[in-house]
């Protein structure tokens, strides 16, 4: 027998086992369609990831065009992943301690203002004057 037959007949057996257990399939949506509350939650977090999804990117072109210097923008990437690591500790004590819908809504908030804040910044800055600050303190 070989080994594809083997596959198939074990993914027929699961799926007669989840048809007999009077297991029912929800279409793909069917909860982003009938429960406004997961909408709009869906819809926020899709406008946030956007929003800084965009962010990232205004930021990386104008660090890279502002320096040339590939360090800059490799710091930048690396300063992003490990932000999140570093403080993960920090923010399952928040999330524990207190209601998620607030942590949430106050972290959305707090990035906002990150935002916001750099890019007023950046607005009459050079990236070798930002650079050259983080480097020397």
């Amino acid at each position: 027998m070989s080994q594809l037959s083997v596959v198939g007949e074990t993914r027929a057996s699961a799926l007669s086992d989840h048809e007999s257990s009077g297991a029912t399939a929800t279409p793909r949506g069917a909860a982003l369609r009938s429960n406004i509350a997961f909408r709009w939650l869906w819809l926020s977090r899709a406008v946030s990831m956007f929003g800084s999804s965009l962010s990232l990117v205004a930021l990386l072109l104008y660090v890279a065009d502002g320096t040339g210097r590939a360090f800059a923008v490799a710091a930048l990437l690396l300063v992003g992943d490990f932000a999140p690591a570093l403080l993960g500790p920090l923010t399952g004590v928040l999330s524990d301690r207190f209601d998620l819908r607030r942590v949430m809504i106050g972290c959305e908030l707090a990035q906002a203002v990150a935002v916001l804040v750099i890019a007023l910044v950046l607005r009459h800055r050079r990236p070798d004057d930002i650079l050259s600050c983080g480097i020397n303190g």
